[in-house]
């Protein structure tokens, strides 16, 4: 009995400890996020020249606004975190999407 209690607290410690080593700090949090910034930014200037043009967003990741890991469509607009884009869907109308900036890989033209 006292070595299962005995063994049970070394475990914990141990599994603390672990923890503690792995979990990166705010400090590495804050340089990973500074890191990604500058590509965001140069993003959306190239995204805002591109206002009005057709073009098609390249995507890291398949989301459900996107429904795959290209997005074809012209650009309406622009800010600092989103873009927002008119995507034609089947029935011959306009759908509006928006998406991440952070989610843009690259843009190509259409």
């Amino acid at each position: 009995m006292d070595y299962t209690i005995l063994a049970m607290a070394c475990g914990t410690f141990a599994m603390v400890v672990y923890i503690m080593a792995v979990m990166p700090t705010k400090k590495d949090l804050r340089k990973f996020v500074d890191d990604a910034r500058p590509r965001e930014v140069e993003l959306g200037r190239l995204l805002r020249e591109r206002i009005g043009l057709s073009c098609e967003l390249v995507l890291s990741e398949a989301g459900v606004t996107a429904g795959g890991m290209r997005l074809a469509g012209t650009i309406l607009d622009v800010d600092d975190e989103w873009v927002l884009m008119g995507c034609a869907n089947k029935k011959g109308g306009t759908q509006l999407k928006v998406l991440r900036i952070a989610l843009v890989e690259g843009v190509e033209p259409a």
